[in-house]
């Protein structure tokens, strides 16, 4: 087994979207209120923690102060777990702390551990989170090499000598801050014991008896002398994860930089899911009044963040929310499975039609409805012979006809004078059936401008009428 642990020092921060150049941040918590935590801006002006507001807003005027949201942390979290998902399916949330993986089944699946560790790494960083790493073959010496960030793997050097290989990797620790506990840690400074290599120097019995019955179990778990069975997260069966800002915004790269993470967290779950989705909805959340929904669509399930969050920008161009965002929060619609260019995560994607990108920013910056396909109907009537469908859906064979033009203007145009046509007509009589019939002869003709028109005149009084307009 494999376990690679994530600390997440600064959840608590980690919680709001900080967009790059944003004031410095500091959270409050407690009654009466003192700083809790602290961004590096805030922490470069001399805020500390404990500190009462008006001691940090005095050493730094432009601080935003917030209070602690561990709501929000809980759902930060959750997210991330999420998110966590592509790389294994036994996730541990430790709460107000990090995540435990058992990464050892998809090994192979990334390319071998150190390729699987650099991309986790690289998504950490994409979603905001500074994490401190470890890995271990056991989840308790790995989280306690993730609290001194330490993610080099333990390898034994020789068949096995893992257990000598462990006790070497975690005797340098020291035993504080590992979480043994105020009491263990008090009687360890008293003995003179300051790492774990003192700790297993000593006899199992004499440990317990100085130290207590617990920690001769603990060490041996996590030594991999006993078994530590861990409990499994359970992901949602549907996506939906929230960000608060630090501030109220309406600029729209302020509002890209919040779904930039949201959609790398969706990513993830839907990696670990072996799917991908072709609708999602953004949810912009106001000081007062209800939310704004953003929907976006694709014409075939994808996952890719980037292009998502293109489309989130064609979007946002020139929309204006009708109040400042203090929130933003994305839900997937419904999901299937990832298409076969996206089954593998390091396989060059199959190259998509090139209209299909284009078909999707247009709907992203004018509406779904106003962009569809043509499909070609079976009826002589030119307004008629086509309906609205989805764009690459058309299965239909267009009519034999005559030269017919791709523009016809929305209802016919009467003219005044009769054009001068060329060639013969295409007639059409039909419609008896449905109550609009028609007797028409449709003709190509040029106007002054030499521009080909293609009119038509109406066989029973004889008026001609505009129908479309040549290319």
């Amino acid at each position: 087994m494999q376990w690679l642990s994530l600390h997440l020092p600064e959840l608590p921060l980690a919680a709001f979207a900080r967009p790059p150049g944003a004031p410095p941040l500091a959270l409050t918590a407690g009654r009466p209120p003192r700083v809790h935590s602290t961004d590096p801006a805030a922490r470069a002006a001399g805020v500390r923690p404990g500190q009462p507001p008006a001691t940090a807003l005095a050493l730094c005027p432009a601080l935003r102060l917030r209070p602690r949201r561990p709501d929000r942390e809980a759902a930060t979290l959750e997210a991330l777990a999420a998110w966590a998902g592509q790389y294994s399916d036994h996730v541990e949330v430790l709460p107000g702390a990090g995540l435990r993986l058992e990464v050892g089944g998809s090994i192979r699946l990334f390319g071998g551990l150190e390729a699987l560790y650099r991309h986790a790494r690289r998504g950490l960083a994409q979603l905001g989170h500074d994490a401190g790493t470890g890995l271990a073959p056991t989840p308790l010496a790995s989280w306690w090499r993730a609290l001194h960030g330490i993610a080099e793997p333990v390898e034994a050097n020789r068949e096995g000598a893992m257990q000598a290989a462990m006790e070497s990797a975690l005797a340098p620790l020291p035993i504080a801050g590992l979480g043994l506990g105020p009491e263990v840690e008090t009687a360890c400074r008293r003995l003179g014991l300051q790492r774990l290599g003192d700790l297993f120097a000593l006899p199992g019995a004499d440990l317990g008896r100085r130290l207590g019955p617990e920690l001769p179990a603990l060490l041996e778990r996590a030594l991999g002398k006993q078994a530590d069975p861990r409990p499994r997260w359970q992901p949602p069966a549907t996506f939906a994860s929230r960000l608060p800002l630090p501030e109220p915004v309406s600029a729209a790269e302020a509002l890209l930089f919040a779904a930039r993470r949201l959609l790398g967290e969706l990513a993830g779950w839907l990696r670990g899911r072996d799917a991908a989705t072709a609708e999602l909805t953004f949810h912009l959340h106001h000081e007062r009044g209800e939310p704004t929904p953003l929907t976006l669509g694709t014409l075939q399930p994808v996952r890719d963040p980037d292009h998502l969050l293109g489309l989130l920008r064609e979007r946002l161009e020139g929309f204006e929310p009708p109040a400042a965002v203090t929130e933003l929060a994305l839900a997937a619609g419904r999901t299937a499975p990832a298409p076969p260019e996206q089954a593998d995560l390091f396989a060059a994607p199959a190259e998509r039609p090139a209209w299909e990108p284009l078909v999707e920013r247009l709907r992203a910056r004018l509406g779904r409805a106003a962009v569809t396909g043509l499909e070609p109907v079976p009826d002589p009537r030119p307004e008629r012979a086509w309906r609205a469908t989805e764009p690459g859906a058309a299965t239909g064979d267009s009519p034999a006809t005559g030269p017919r033009p791709l523009w016809l203007l929305e209802a016919p145009r009467p003219l005044e004078q009769p054009p001068a046509v060329a060639g013969e007509p295409e007639r059409i009589e039909a419609g008896w059936w449905d109550g609009a019939d028609c007797a028409r002869d449709y003709y190509t003709a040029r106007e002054a401008d030499g521009r080909r028109i293609w009119v038509y005149r109406d066989r029973r009084d004889g008026a001609w009428y505009l129908a479309g307009l040549f290319g």
